[in-house]
């Protein structure tokens, strides 16, 4: 299934796995974030915070995980939470 991504896709969901396995969601892991917000705005559709927040809830379900985790195992969860934590962190920035 990973051979029907592009290499930036693979680059950074594979990145994400890399990090799934150390589990902590650093600075790192938010720049992940905000590398593939910036990837799906223009790759496929705008991508705003709340759209970014909306996949995060989604990713952890069964039809996204079982497309995501092709990666590595837990990668579809590290991503939500990652998100997530990128969202918090820039809105407490923004207060």
């Amino acid at each position: 299934m990973k051979n029907q991504f592009d290499s930036e896709l693979c680059e950074i969901v594979g990145a994400f796995y890399e990090k799934s396995k150390i589990g902590i969601i650093d600075n790192d892991a938010l720049c992940l974030v905000a590398r593939w917000q910036k990837y799906l705005s223009r790759e496929h559709y705008e991508c705003t915070d709340e759209m970014l927040e909306c996949l995060a809830k989604m990713y952890p379900s069964d039809e996204f995980r079982s497309n995501i985790d092709v990666f590595g195992e837990g990668t579809a969860d590290y991503m939500s939470r990652a998100i997530f934590e990128y969202l918090d962190q820039k809105k407490s920035s923004s207060n």
